[in-house]
């Protein structure tokens, strides 16, 4: 267990597809992960509720006065979580000096809300609705989140955990979590504030939720003869069906990719289509990509089908 955390956080890491357990389970320290639902879960607490800011969440004794929250967990292990749920983290801003540019953050996209309780009744909301824009008095949007992963010194300190910088709405090379737009921490460009209106009392408990938004991908290979093969492994049709489905059982957003040689035949790989499509739940894609051969140098050709709703 502990070698896989280590090859994690050393190495970018690619979406799971092993089977994981069916429970929420506690990974460190005020961090949980929900593996059904392919969430983290971050204990925190509200400890601002006006004013501009420059983050939506900190690390205790970084940046309260210009965040919401503050998170209890350190931003390493969150970002272990994430990383554990198949999540691939990109950077935090950067600047190219070839190009005389600032880059900006990448990293897939990450939704994230809060959950609070108050008199005995629980309370979720995206963390955007918590702040609004300066320019047009609006929420933040859901869609502009990405797991930067920040970034390690030579020593091997991770800066999210020195600098406090867990969820950041304006740039920062030590960001955790960061916009997907440039956006400059100059105090006269600063462009959100806190909505008071929408964010319970001070010292109120959180948790911050950190949701996967694409599916989980399952791989399947067609090779020549028509022989289907996952991870490596060459399966009969129906060990394949039995595995989608388990697949599906130990995930909630799924997406079945069929890769198959160019020159297979088209009615090998459309009837092992058919196949998968009759056998996933309503909803999933199912995609077939057609790889170029060893001479056609082409670019791969893709077909996807979302099975309707019964």
């Amino acid at each position: 267990w502990i070698a896989a955390i280590a090859v994690m956080v050393c190495a970018h890491p690619a979406p799971a597809r092993q089977r994981t357990p069916s429970k929420v389970v506690e990974y460190a320290p005020h961090v949980r992960i929900d593996w059904p639902d392919r969430r983290v879960e971050v204990d925190g607490e509200v400890v601002l509720r006006d004013g501009m800011l420059e983050l939506f969440a900190c690390s205790p004794h970084t940046r309260e006065h210009e965040s919401i929250a503050v998170v209890h967990a350190k931003p390493e292990s969150v970002f272990e979580a994430l990383g554990l749920l198949g999540l691939t983290p990109g950077h935090p801003v950067k600047y190219d000096d070839v190009a005389d540019r600032w880059i900006p953050p990448s990293g897939e996209t990450v939704r994230i809300d809060v959950r609070w309780t108050v008199a005995s009744r629980t309370h979720t909301a995206d963390i955007g609705t918590w702040m609004q824009s300066i320019a047009t008095g609006k929420p933040v949007p859901p869609d502009v989140w990405r797991f930067a992963g920040s970034t390690r010194t030579k020593e091997g300190t991770f800066l999210a955990d020195a600098d406090g910088t867990v969820i950041c709405v304006v740039d920062f090379a030590s960001a955790l979590i960061a916009m997907s737009e440039l956006k400059t921490a100059d105090n006269d460009a600063l462009w959100v504030r806190a909505r008071t209106d929408a964010i319970p009392p001070i010292g109120t408990p959180v948790t911050l939720l950190f949701s996967a938004v694409d599916p989980v991908v399952l791989e399947l290979h067609v090779g020549l003869d028509g022989a289907i093969s996952l991870d490596g492994k060459t399966l009969s049709m129906k060990r394949i069906v039995d595995r989608v489905r388990r697949f599906q059982t130990d995930h909630r957003s799924t997406r079945v990719t069929i890769r198959h040689h160019a020159r297979t035949q088209r009615h090998i790989v459309e009837r092992i289509a058919d196949g998968l499509r009759r056998a996933v739940r309503p909803g999933t894609a199912v995609d077939t990509i057609e790889e170029p051969g060893e001479v056609d140098h082409s670019p791969q050709r893709t077909r996807s089908t979302i099975v309707p709703p019964a």
